[in-house]
C-alpha cells in the first residue's frame, strides 16, 4: 500500500514538471535571452524594460535592448557617454498627466459649507515618437531622460 502512494506522488510530480515546461519559442513574444535570463536572476524591473540610476551597462542593454544610438558628451561634471532610444509609437497613447481639469467649480455657501462638489476630468496627454536618454558617468547610469517628439 505504502509502495503505491509513494509510486503515485512520483508520477504526479514528474506530471507536474512536464506540464510546467515549455520552450522559449513556444511563449509569445519572447526570445530565448530573455528566458535564459530570468534563470539568472535578473531584477523584475530589468525584465520589464526599465533602467535606473546606478544601473551597468550590461544590465541596461538587457532591459532596453541596444540603444538606437552612442553619443560622446563632455560637460562640467566629466565625460559622459549617452545611450539614445527611440520608440516609434504607430498607435498614440493617452496616458494620464496627474492633472485635472475643472469643468463646473465646487458651489460654496455662505457657512463655507460645499453645496455641490467641483466636477472634473483628468487630462491625458497623447504621447507619439519618444526618446530615451541613458547617460553613464563612471561606467554607471547616472540619468535617464524621457522626451517626447
Amino acid at each position: 500500500m505504502r509502495a503505491c502512494s509513494w509510486l503515485g506522488v512520483a508520477t504526479l510530480a514528474g506530471i507536474g514538471v512536464l506540464a510546467g515546461c515549455s520552450s522559449a519559442a513556444s511563449r509569445p513574444g519572447e526570445e530565448a535571452g530573455a528566458a535564459a535570463s530570468r534563470s539568472i536572476g535578473v531584477p523584475p524591473r530589468v525584465e520589464r524594460g526599465q533602467a535606473h540610476i546606478g544601473d551597468t551597462p550590461g544590465m541596461v542593454t538587457a532591459a532596453m535592448g541596444e540603444p538606437d544610438e552612442k553619443r560622446e558628451v563632455a560637460d562640467t561634471t566629466g565625460d559622459k557617454s549617452v545611450w539614445v532610444y527611440r520608440i516609434h509609437q504607430q498607435n498614440k497613447v493617452q496616458e494620464p498627466t496627474g492633472w485635472s481639469e475643472v469643468l463646473v467649480p465646487a458651489v460654496i455657501d455662505q457657512n463655507n459649507t460645499v453645496v455641490h462638489s467641483a466636477i472634473t476630468r483628468e487630462v491625458y496627454s497623447t504621447e507619439g515618437d519618444v526618446e530615451i536618454h541613458v547617460a553613464f558617468a563612471a561606467g554607471f547610469v547616472s540619468s535617464v531622460h524621457r522626451q517626447k517628439h
